[in-house]
Order: C-alpha cells, then structure tokens, then sequence
C-alpha cells in the first residue's frame, strides 16, 4: 500500500465538516491502495503548521494543504521545500473571476479557498463606501483579530505592502487587535467599537448590523495546495480530486461565505451580487521584505504576538 502523508492547517472553525470528509478520503483511497495520513495543525491542536516547519529538522510531507500562509510567506520555511514542488498549478484550472486571480503565487501553489475579510459594523447607517486604506490612513478605530494566524498578520501585511509601513503603523493607532476574528466581530457587533474587519463567515451570517466589503477589496485569506516531489502526479491527483468533490466545496461556499478557487466550483453569492474585489500582500513586498522585519514590527504593535524575528 502506497502511504501519503499528508499536513492539513485549513478553516479551523469549520474543521468538525473537514474531518469527516478527511475519514471519507481515506476510506475511499484505501480501496486504492492509498493510506492517506492526514495530521491536523492549528486551532484546538498543540501547534500551528508554521510553527512546526521553523523547527531545525521537521518531517516534511508529501502534501500540503494550509491557510497558515507563514508557511509559504515567511521564506525561511518556504526555502526548505520550495526546490522540491511540483507545478501543481497546471494540474488544474482555476476561477478567472471573484478575485481569484489576485491570490495567484505560482505554479507550485494552488489556491484552494479564500476567507474574505470584510466590514462589519452595527450601525446601520455607517459609511458603506469605506477603503481599508481610508480606514489605516485616518487612524479610525477598528477592531480585527487572529494574532497569532493568518487573519490579523495578512490584514498588516496587505496594508503595509500597498500602502506603505507608515500607514501600517497609522492603522495601529486605534485598532484593537484581538485574539481571534471571532472576538473583534463581537465587539462591533456590541457597538464595543464602531468597525471590524472580519471573515465573512462572521459579517455575512449575522441578522443585525451591516458588512460590506473595504472599497478597495477583501483583505484576502487564502488556502493553498502544494505537492512534493515524493509523490507523482497520478498519485496525488487521486487525493486532490477527492478534495474538490463538488459537495465538499459547496459546503465552505454555502456555509463559510468562503470563495472556492476551482474553475467550475460554485460562485459565493454574496461576493458576486456586490462586484466585490480582493486584495492581498503584494508578491513584491514578500520578496524584498525579510520577515524578521516584519515580526519585529508586528510585535512592537502588539506585544502578545509571538515572536519569531
């Protein structure tokens, strides 16, 4: 029996739905002769997958399927496997619209599903028309949240990276940066503060109040598939195409608000009654800013983070 070995990091509050496609992937492989062995990283597990792969020597498996971008953006994990990728994004095609493309990193990435964060505020009488850049450059109060995951660190780093680190230094004048997403929603939606950038998960569901997306894009989230060399295509195509079984992409879009990258998946239709947009850390600024300089920068602005410069 052929053994894959396989590291999951995706949309934790969703993940009681991911782990029971996980057991129908594996019992469907096994009738293959595949022993798929999924471990699972990040919330409610003892470590985030990045948190893992800094270690000196980690075991890298033969896929990878995370929403803990440090994983791909913080390049001192990302050199160790990056030679040994295969070029995935070939493989499949992917959505030319919904702001799809925007989260293209290459060929050796595939953008699986994408957390738009979004407005929320409870009054419903707030300014609909607002940019994220408006927002950071006026110092407005806003809450958003995830500080140690993806969440709160993509929100400082799209805004650094298109607008500059003095707007991203601005955007932390009165911004209370919480925890988790799912507490700065609270807090907006208990007028504790009058805006929060959040996943649409938490805007879009909700009765009260209004979300609406930052004039300039969702601050994007993005998932991503990678494969390694130490598989083939074939072999791995038998896991992936289990992954992007029409009723399992259907649940995140239904029930997440989530955007699926897959051409051919179903549209979010919230997203694309509004013409909404994404807008993510810029490739440029990966490439030209180390990320001890950011870590440095993120934890002069909120000491609770973990630190890894």
């Amino acid at each position: 029996m052929t053994k894959i070995v396989m590291y999951w990091n995706n949309i934790c509050v969703l993940h009681r739905r991911e782990l029971s496609h996980l057991a129908h992937c594996k019992e469907v492989l096994a009738r293959q002769d595949i022993d798929l062995q999924a471990t699972c990283f990040g919330l409610g597990y003892p470590r985030h997958m990045s948190d893992y792969l800094r270690d000196p020597d980690p075991i890298l498996p033969d896929i990878i399927v995370s929403a803990d971008l440090e994983v791909f953006e913080d390049r001192r994990i990302f050199r160790h496997m990056e030679t040994d990728l295969l070029p995935i994004r070939q493989w499949y095609d992917t959505k030319s619209d919904e702001g799809v493309p925007t989260v293209d990193l290459g060929e050796k990435l595939l953008p699986y599903l994408i957390i738009p964060l979004v407005f929320y505020s409870h009054d419903t009488s707030c300014d609909v028309s607002a940019s994220l850049e408006q927002v950071a450059a006026e110092g407005r109060e806003i809450a958003f949240g995830g500080i140690n995951n993806s969440a709160a660190k993509s929100v400082v780093k799209t805004v650094w990276s298109r607008y500059g680190r003095d707007m991203a230094s601005t955007l932390f004048r009165r911004a209370v940066v919480t925890g988790m997403p799912v507490q700065s929603f609270q807090l907006a939606k208990t007028d504790a503060v009058p805006l929060a950038l959040v996943p649409s998960l938490f805007a879009v569901n909700t009765t009260e109040g209004i979300a609406f997306c930052p004039n300039d894009g969702a601050v994007a989230v993005p998932s991503y598939i990678c494969v390694r060399n130490s598989i083939g295509r074939k072999t791995a195509s038998k896991v992936l195409d289990l992954l992007f079984e029409p009723a399992f992409l259907r649940f995140f879009v239904e029930q997440g608000n989530l955007i699926s990258a897959l051409k051919g998946s179903p549209p979010q239709p919230w997203m694309e009654r509004r013409g909404s947009k994404l807008q993510i850390t810029t490739p440029k600024w990966l490439d030209e800013t180390h990320p001890q300089d950011f870590y440095r920068f993120y934890c002069e602005h909120i000491p609770a983070a973990d630190r890894h410069d």
